[in-house]
């Protein structure tokens, strides 16, 4: 069997969270190929399958990214599929789920091309403080924080950079991520895998270790569990697609400790394969399971 795991020309194809499920693969004996997804010579036909992972460079083209993927698709087996993925690179996708019950932070949507001031947001919004982030983005992307009216203003020409180009969402800031974390739950198949609190370094939001954020294994009470299921059935129902093969829920807490839905990544997550090695195994096993 040949595998393809997707990446892109910026991302090392050693990319190190991914090394334990690589070995898991070779030790089933699989041939692993770690092409760029935009590499014209590759045949796709000739793999088993094509499993998304580092393609780390799809918020920047994300047209051509799904129409790749659309493509892909018609010649092998997708993983994560590609009405999936087209539907989770906008993050409309929030507003969906929480009209399905999900509970999302409040958020106002802009269309690009919106002539907005943001001073006016946050006070007709009563937010002391808020996060501007583009509705197609990954690691902190575009994301600005708003400390307050006079930040706000400071911030108005960033914000209309963004908005000459691209559709935003502003949230309230939830200070909670600064001394809790982001809270995130992996499933493989629909099935729990492992969970862990994401965690920025002193004065920061940023969750990805890529700016000094650190990571702890978490366990998830039966309450937060269940939720986190929900997200997952309500994603196939709002998507009409059939269960993503992983998806990481990432969740906040509100300033009343309820936690709220901040994304879900089915995409190019990391999965903290390097801290949870046995992941690895229960990954490659229910992608059998699918082929």
């Amino acid at each position: 069997m040949k595998i393809a795991l997707a990446t892109c020309v910026d991302a090392p194809h050693t990319a190190s969270d991914d090394h334990p499920m690589h070995e898991a693969l070779i030790r089933r004996g699989i041939d692993v190929c770690i092409p760029a997804w935009d590499d014209g010579a590759v045949d796709w036909a000739q793999f088993d399958a094509c499993v998304v992972r580092t393609t780390w460079d799809y918020t920047e083209r994300c047209e051509a990214f799904l129409g790749w993927a659309d493509e892909a698709s018609q010649q092998t087996r997708l993983f994560n599929s590609a009405p999936l993925l087209r539907w989770n690179s906008h993050k409309t996708y929030l507003r969906e789920l929480q009209e399905a019950g999900i509970p999302v932070a409040p958020t106002a949507w802009f269309d690009a091309g919106a002539e907005i001031e943001l001073s006016s947001v946050l006070t007709e919004r009563g937010w002391k403080e808020a996060m501007v982030k583009p509705l197609v983005g990954a690691c902190a992307r575009g994301t600005i924080r708003v400390r307050g009216p006079a930040d706000a203003k400071a911030a108005q020409p960033r914000l209309e950079a963004l908005l000459r180009k691209e559709a935003v969402m502003i949230q309230p800031y939830l200070r909670s991520v600064e001394s809790r974390g982001e809270l995130s739950a992996i499933f493989f198949n629909g099935r729990l895998s492992h969970a862990l609190r994401k965690i920025p370094a002193a004065g920061d939001y940023r969750v990805m270790d890529l700016f000094g954020a650190t990571e702890e294994e978490h366990t998830l009470s039966e309450r937060d569990e269940a939720l986190a299921r929900e997200v997952l059935q309500r994603v196939q129902g709002c998507a009409a697609c059939t269960l993503p093969l992983y998806a990481r829920v990432d969740f906040l807490w509100a300033d009343d400790g309820e936690l709220v839905l901040n994304e879900v990544e089915m995409i190019e997550p990391m999965l903290f394969f390097q801290r949870f090695p046995d992941a690895a195994d229960r990954f490659v096993a229910s992608l059998f399971e699918r082929l």
